[in-house]
């Protein structure tokens, strides 16, 4: 007998699980109320069946459901909030419907058996989801070395390759300024990055550089670093994933270092700040225990940005007792007295 297709109403999702048991989802993540969750032997799927049309997955909708292997969506739906499949590690593929307007960021984060989108915003090769020319998310069941982005991508938000642990080198069709923008967690856990190739240059480039700002540094074997004459800036969690980083001489035509930029940077010891950095922002240099050294060639101290968080003026970690801070000779007053740097008992 033909089997009866049907066609799946607005208020259902369909999914089909890795272990044959239901899976979770967070019953207040939706538009409307859950009714039931259960199989159905003549659709071989699970039915999550809602009190009406579904219009939006809320933020942590199916997160951490890691038993959720394939996933049919309602043609009615129109926005997928951010980190709505968090850790779905048995998650293969997903289709994308025509219906939906918004896409949220960290959508796919941890899904490590994904293979393919498909449907609305999917890359042709179906690994990568493009969203108003950001890349949003990667399929990350590919396990590659290199990586070819897609020719419409413009930027590439947070997390987009988080924990990509084999990605050795990534390839942009266009050249370096085709690219317009980094997320700060673009590449978090991505430790075997060695760097970047642009159109048809065969050289290996080191870093994200943007309008200035320096963006992201791959971390491979890196040791010691000296900021290129083009970099005036440095961005937000630029060096944040240099594990093996000792020593950084940040050149006099740098004038800002962002929040983060080296926190957790265990190895570095040794820093020069060249005098024309005016601005150093929260936690840039927080959780970096083996840092002894750091230079200030500037006579005027550098504004210390102010961590909401923390309700500290935190660039340094403050209970670093090895840590000492190096000013050139009749400015050590001056930064004594500054916020910021009032906080650290070795500057000398």
């Amino acid at each position: 007998m033909k089997k009866t297709v049907r066609i799946q109403p607005h208020n259902e999702i369909w999914y089909i699980s890795s272990n044959g048991r239901s899976v979770r989802p967070d019953r207040e993540a939706f538009n409307s109320r859950i009714l039931s969750n259960d199989y159905d032997s003549e659709l071989e799927r699970w039915v999550i069946k809602f009190e009406e049309d579904i219009t939006f997955l809320g933020e942590w909708s199916f997160g951490y459901c890691a038993n959720l292997k394939e996933i049919f969506l309602p043609e009615s739906l129109t926005n997928i909030k951010w980190c709505s499949f968090y850790y779905c590690r048995s998650l293969e593929q997903v289709d994308i419907p025509k219906s939906v307007v918004t896409l949220g960021r960290r959508l796919f984060v941890g899904c490590s058996s994904l293979k393919r989108y498909s449907g609305k915003f999917a890359s042709a090769d179906g690994s990568a989801l493009i969203y108003n020319g950001a890349m949003v998310a990667f399929a990350y069941g590919n396990l590659c070395e290199e990586y070819h982005i897609p020719e419409e991508v413009t930027s590439i938000v947070n997390w987009t390759f988080s924990y990509c642990s084999s990605l050795r080198r990534i390839v942009f069709k266009g050249d370096e300024h085709s690219l317009k923008s980094v997320g700060g967690w673009a590449f978090e856990g991505c430790s075997a990055l060695e760097g970047f190739l642009f159109g048809n240059n065969e050289r290996l480039e080191r870093e994200l550089i943007i309008d200035g700002v320096l963006s992201y540094v791959a971390p491979y074997g890196l040791k010691e670093y000296t900021t290129p004459s083009k970099v005036f800036s440095i961005g937000k969690r630029a060096f944040s994933e240099c594990a093996e980083l000792e020593k950084v001489h940040i050149l006099p035509q740098v004038n800002s270092i962002g929040e983060y930029a080296f926190y957790g940077a265990e190895k570095l010891s040794e820093v020069i700040v060249g005098e024309g950095v005016a601005k150093i922002g929260a936690n840039a240099f927080n959780q970096c225990p083996s840092l002894k050294k750091v230079s200030m060639l500037g006579s005027v101290p550098p504004i210390a940005a102010f961590d909401p968080h923390s309700k500290c003026w935190d660039a340094f970690d403050r209970d670093n007792g090895n840590l000492s801070i190096e000013v050139p000779i009749g400015s050590e007053r001056d930064y004594s007295c500054a916020p910021g740097w009032n906080t650290l008992s070795r500057v000398k």
